[in-house]
């Protein structure tokens, strides 16, 4: 991507967050609609009620939250096969023993997800380049936190329909996208 392209891409993401937020505040409350929308809790339900679809999904939904948090810190367009396919294999094996186990399990896959397996990613580097990894994960707490405010849900809004959640990680997904945008735009050439 040139830096064109990833200008132009970064605004349309700016423009989009941004008409989001403004809805809101002009008192748009289409997040509160959507939870409450009957259609969009049955087909959640029927998600919720069959580990398939849940466990595919959820794979689905972590790997792309996930793969762009990871192209973010490694500043990079995309990873080799090797490298994507032991992330896939990573995403499969936490989403599967977090839909089946308890929430302390789930908090201890997401540590070792957003700080151990980071690491990993960047290899042997200059210690500034291990801070992104902390100042990645700070930024995918705040960007967390951020996306429940807009929402009015608050910080501990939690729900058991994944349809449901899904939705309202949108604007973290396009978040996330601008944090990994942000990262090729400012990347420094090798």
């Amino acid at each position: 991507m040139t830096k064109k392209t990833l200008l132009i891409a970064i605004i349309l993401c700016w423009i989009f967050l941004f008409v989001c937020f403004a809805i809101k505040m002009f008192g748009g409350n289409w997040f509160e609609i959507i939870i409450k929308d009957e259609k969009l809790i049955y087909i959640g339900n029927y998600i919720d009620n069959n580990n398939w679809a849940k466990i595919i999904i959820g794979i689905i939904s972590t790997y792309i939250s996930i793969i762009f948090y990871y192209l973010a810190i490694c500043s990079k367009k995309k990873f080799e096969l090797l490298t994507n396919s032991l992330i896939g294999l990573w995403v499969i094996i936490a989403t599967i023993i977090k839909i089946f186990t308890n929430e302390t399990v789930s908090l201890i896959l997401d540590g070792i997800q957003f700080l151990i397996i980071p690491y990993f990613l960047i290899g042997y580097k200059p210690r500034k380049k291990h801070l992104i990894i902390i100042l990645a994960f700070i930024l995918n707490l705040l960007f967390q936190i951020i996306s429940l405010i807009t929402k009015n849900i608050g910080i501990k809004f939690i729900t058991n329909n994944i349809l449901i959640a899904l939705i309202f990680m949108i604007d973290l997904y396009i978040m996330l996208i601008l944090f990994w945008l942000y990262s090729l735009y400012y990347k420094k050439e090798d």
